[in-house]
């Protein structure tokens, strides 16, 4: 499909919605990640490290709360998504818990 139409059809209707969703919040879950393990392994701070690993996971969560969204948007079947779609919202939570309560009882 890319080599006859090129990348055009990227950014042709709803398609543009979901390439730029998974674009931005995939690629930034990615560089907060690499921060924490930058952090956590060769700066050795922990508290630091586990903030951007609880941003990464927002982001990671952030990514498929948008394309529920986007699916029930374009038409998709909404008994596969609410079946199998359900771990962003547990991810959310963890991510949250992790960039909001790093303090010393969580890390010992």
């Amino acid at each position: 499909m890319v080599e006859m139409s090129g990348l055009d059809f990227l950014f042709q209707g709803s398609v543009v919605i979901g390439f730029l969703n998974s674009v931005i919040t995939m690629s930034l879950s990615l560089i907060i990640a690499v921060a924490g393990y930058y952090y956590l392994s060769i700066k050795d701070n922990l508290k630091i490290g586990i903030k951007l690993f609880g941003a990464a996971l927002i982001f990671l969560s952030l990514h498929f709360i948008i394309y529920i969204i986007y699916s029930v948007f374009v038409g998709a079947s909404l008994y596969s998504i609410m079946l199998v779609e359900n771990w962003p919202v547990a991810v959310l939570g963890l991510g949250l818990v992790m960039l909001l309560k790093t303090n010393k009882t969580l890390l010992n």
